[in-house]
C-alpha cells in the first residue's frame, strides 16, 4: 500500500507526510536547544531538574501512601487522632463517636457522613459536608474554613470556640438549640479576628451567607451579623438579646425571638419584629366628643 502524501506547494513538489513530520520534529528539537542556550540551561542543570521531578514524585507517593494507611486505620479502629485524610471522599461514611481530633479532612466530600458524637476537636473540615450530622460532636477549637454546611445537622452544639474564615457556607445550615454567644459573623474586609470573651469574628467579602439558615430556639445573645445574608432564616424562639442585626433579614422569620428589652416578637414578624400589644397595659383613652352648642 502506497504512503499517503502531502502536496508541498511552497517547496514545489510532492513529499511524503512522513519526510515532512521529521523536519518539522527537527525544527521543534532546534528551537528548544535556541531556547535553552538563551536561558543558560545546561545538560548538568537539565539532570538536577530530572532530579527534583523525581524527588517530587516521591514524596507524593509518599503522601499518598500516608494517607491510604491513615484511612485503613480510621476504618478498623474508629480512632485516626491527627491523622491527614485530605481530599478523602467518603459521602454517608458511618464515623459516629470516631476519634478525628486534630485530623485533617479539608478537600474531600463527607456529604451525609454521620459524625454524631465524635471527637473533632482542633479537626480540620474544610470539606463539603452538606446532610451531614455533628449532633453530639466535640468541636471545641475545630476549623470549618471553606465548608459547605447546607443542611448540616449541628443542633444544640456549642460553637463559640470553633474558627471559620473567607469561604464557609452557612446556608440552610440547622443550628437549631446552638450556642453562638458572642460570635459575630462580619462582612467587611480584613483578617480573622478572635473578640471577647472567646468568639469568633468571621471577616468576608460581601457578608456571610445563612441564607435559610435554622437557628430556632438558638441562643444569639451578643452575637453580631454585619452585613450578612440572613434571607429565609428560620430565628423562631431565638433569644436576640443584646443582638446586632444589622443584616438582610427578607423573608426571614422572627416569630416568638426576644429582643434586647426582652419583648418578643408576634406572629407574622417575617422580616422583621412585630410586637404584640401587651395585655396587661391599659387599653388607650377614647377621644371624647365635642358636644355641638
Amino acid at each position: 500500500m502506497r504512503r499517503p502524501v502531502d502536496w508541498d506547494v511552497e517547496g514545489g513538489g510532492v513529499r511524503s507526510l512522513a519526510s515532512k513530520m521529521r523536519v518539522r520534529k527537527g525544527k521543534i528539537s532546534a528551537l528548544c536547544a535556541c531556547l535553552a542556550l538563551l536561558l543558560g540551561c545546561t545538560p548538568e542543570e537539565s539532570a538536577e531538574l530530572k532530579e527534583a521531578r523525581l524527588e517530587r514524585e516521591a514524596h507524593d507517593r509518599a503522601y499518598e501512601a500516608g494517607k491510604a494507611r491513615d484511612f485503613a486505620k480510621l476504618k478498623q479502629t474508629g480512632s485516626c487522632e491527627g491523622c491527614n485524610l485530605y481530599g478523602t471522599k467518603w459521602s454517608a461514611a458511618q464515623l459516629r463517636g470516631a476519634n478525628l481530633r486534630g485530623a485533617n479532612l479539608g478537600g474531600g466530600n463527607c456529604q451525609g457522613a454521620d459524625l454524631r458524637e465524635a471527637d473533632l476537636r482542633q479537626a480540620s473540615l474544610g470539606t463539603d459536608l452538606s446532610g451531614a450530622d455533628l449532633r453530639g460532636a466535640q468541636i471545641e477549637e475545630t476549623s470549618f474554613s471553606g465548608a459547605i454546611l447546607k443542611g448540616t445537622r449541628m443542633d444544640g452544639l456549642d460553637l463559640r470556640t470553633i474558627r471559620f474564615a473567607d469561604g464557609t457556607d452557612w446556608s440552610g445550615a440547622i443550628l437549631r438549640g446552638a450556642d453562638l454567644r458572642g460570635v459575630s459573623f462580619f462582612g467587611s474586609h480584613g483578617d480573622l479576628h478572635r473578640t471577647k470573651p472567646a468568639s469568633i469574628v468571621h471577616v468576608g467579602n460581601g457578608g456571610t451567607a445563612l441564607v435559610g439558615t435554622d437557628l430556632r430556639e438558638a441562643d444569639l445573645r451578643d452575637a453580631s451579623f454585619i452585613s450578612c445574608n440572613l434571607q429565609r432564616a428560620d430565628l423562631r424562639g431565638a433569644d436576640l438579646r443584646g443582638t446586632e442585626l444589622a443584616a438582610d433579614l427578607a423573608g426571614a422569620d422572627l416569630t416568638g425571638a426576644k429582643r434586647t428589652d426582652n419583648q418578643v416578637c408576634g406572629a407574622g414578624s417575617i422580616g422583621k419584629c412585630v410586637l404584640e400589644p401587651d395585655p396587661s397595659a391599659p387599653a388607650p383613652a377614647k377621644p371624647r366628643r365635642k358636644l355641638l352648642r
